[in-house]
């Protein structure tokens, strides 16, 4: 387990284990599904940008049960802390279907904006919570102004995760130079364009470079 062993070790579990091999994860309810993506190029490749990604699927009515927002809150700042990502956050999906204890994606689930690990930009809201790190930190003064900073790391929530307030009303939206561009093509799984402020490098390798 990660507070017996520390960082260290699950870092080396997941350098000699996970790139090119499955890594099965084993989640307890209401935690749902559990997945670390590592691409085998992070950065720029001839598709797109590609950023390693974690996420984490819990049943939303655990929301509902006491003490069980104040649990998931906690562990949302313990998983920041441990990961310093540059952006992450905490959203409600609708349209899983829930069956024999498993959830199943239909047609009419919702898709959160950032599409696995193909990062292309801020996303929009509603969000419930969400952090920043760096660059993007230092990009949306407005989100540090209303942030509780911890470890260099920054913070946003709302009240009750329950209700359809949006975190992104206390700071506002990001800067449109940073955000996710809206190409209008619901089906896009890999970037077609990058907003303006791209902290990164190059977003994409020429299609010549035998890399990516």
């Amino acid at each position: 387990m990660y507070a017996e062993t520390g960082r260290e070790h699950l870092i080396k579990f997941l350098t000699e284990n996970l790139r090119g091999q499955i890594v099965v994860w084993y989640p307890s309810a209401p935690v749902a599904h559990v997945h670390l993506g590592l691409p085998g190029n992070i950065g720029a490749s001839k598709r797109g940008f590609r950023s390693a990604y974690f996420k984490l699927d819990v049943d939303a009515e655990a929301l509902y049960q006491p003490g069980w927002q104040s649990a998931l809150r906690r562990l949302w700042f313990s998983i920041g802390r441990v990961l310093r990502p540059f952006y992450g956050d905490v959203r409600t999906l609708t349209g899983y279907r829930r069956n024999r204890g498993r959830y199943w994606v239909t047609r009419s689930t919702q898709r959160h904006p950032v599409i696995a690990w193909w990062w292309c930009g801020m996303p929009p809201g509603p969000a419930h919570a969400f952090v920043l790190g760096t660059p993007y930190s230092s990009l949306w003064p407005e989100a540090r102004a209303a942030a509780l900073d911890q470890d260099g790391l920054v913070f946003v929530s709302t009240d009750d995760w329950t209700s359809t307030a949006s975190a992104f009303g206390r700071s506002g939206d990001p800067p449109e130079s940073t955000r996710l561009v809206d190409t209008g093509a619901s089906n896009d799984v890999i970037p077609r364009e990058y907003p303006s402020n791209w902290p990164f490098g190059p977003p994409k390798l020429p299609r010549d470079n035998p890399s990516g």
